[in-house]
């Protein structure tokens, strides 16, 4: 593996150069990068060791390959690695250290079904990429304010992760005291506002998505739209003429809330929340069959799910044989 690293940090990928080449890009591509990229370095933690935050609540690294690539997308990652590096390597010449690791916070709040799930192939090839090729530096990583969509998503991206930094992982639920376990490794002084702490000073960017320039062309583009999340956060679902059409949320944790919102624009079709238990299979409705009708408007509730399983949207437009239906829903 160590041979594989230094001939990709030198030859294959050619780090240094591309860190440097980054460093000096000052096109449009690169600006909008290091302005929507919710990641950096800020503060120390208690050993006096810089700490890494990722905002990936907000992450919209789908819609900054669109308007990019994953090139621009990735040359930023590793200048923010090699930057890091460097702090911690002046902070073990300073104390007489060696192999220091990092604290990184991971902040989940904001996290979106459909911005998120576009973005894990992305996200999936950026933390193979880094995990080869600059291991044995994280100390801990807590990943705070984490949603109930959180767990399906996790199980898609973990594999690609060592099992040595799998390990270093603390997942926090949106209702947990995130602030308490982070004060274990960072003073509250040291921690952004925008995370419970009272730093006033943290220049990480928002993050958000990233609005889309591209003109609606081929059908591959109209696909590629219909999949996105809207302007107002809805995600779009085509039901077709006398069908039934499940979303679904996979791994649902026992105990969590979900919370829903559903409609159509036009026509009608009936909506109801069904659980699937992961263990037993028995289906459990959760939210009674509604019909969504736009006169109706928007239909939201909040559901608990007591057994793991998975939580299903369904859209039933059975009783309609001659006419397809476009349904809209946001989760959170």
């Amino acid at each position: 593996m160590f041979i594989e690293m230094i001939e990709w940090y030198y030859v294959s990928y050619g780090f240094e150069e591309k860190v440097l080449a980054w460093q000096a890009d000052q096109t449009a591509e690169a600006k909008l990068v290091r302005r929507n990229w919710p990641c950096g370095t800020f503060g120390n933690d208690k050993r006096g060791q810089p700490v890494f935050y990722g905002r990936y609540g907000t992450a919209d690294v789908a819609g900054l390959e669109r308007e990019t690539s994953f090139d621009h997308f990735i040359q930023h990652a590793c200048f923010q690695h090699y930057t890091s590096e460097a702090m911690l390597n002046e902070v073990a010449d300073a104390k007489g250290e060696h192999g220091v690791k990092f604290v990184c916070i991971l902040d989940l709040k904001g996290l979106k079904w459909g911005r998120a799930t576009r973005s894990i192939t992305s996200f999936n090839k950026m933390f193979a990429m880094l995990d080869a090729n600059f291991p044995e530096r994280l100390f801990v990583c807590l990943v705070v304010r984490a949603p109930w969509i959180f767990s399906a998503i996790y199980k898609l991206v973990s594999p690609v992760l060592d099992a040595n930094t799998r390990d270093k992982i603390q997942i926090l639920g949106g209702s947990a005291d995130h602030m308490a376990k982070i004060s274990k490794f960072v003073d509250p002084a040291e921690v952004p506002d925008w995370l419970g702490g009272t730093a006033m000073d943290c220049e990480i960017p928002a993050g958000g998505t990233v609005p889309n320039s591209k003109k609606k062309g081929g059908e591959g583009e109209e696909a590629a739209a219909a999949a996105a999340p809207r302007e107002d956060g809805f995600m779009s679902v085509c039901v077709a003429a006398g069908t039934i059409e499940d979303t679904e949320f996979p791994d649902v944790a026992a105990g969590s809330k979900v919370s829903f919102t559903a409609k159509v624009e036009a026509y009608d079709v009936d909506f109801s929340v069904v659980l699937v238990e992961t263990e037993s299979g028995a289906k459990k409705v959760l939210a009674e069959k509604t019909r969504l009708t736009a006169d109706l408007g928007e239909v939201k509730g909040e559901v608990a799910v007591e057994v793991a399983g998975v939580v299903r949207l369904r859209f039933d437009n059975t009783y309609s044989w001659a006419r397809s239906k476009t349904a809209l829903f946001k989760v959170a």
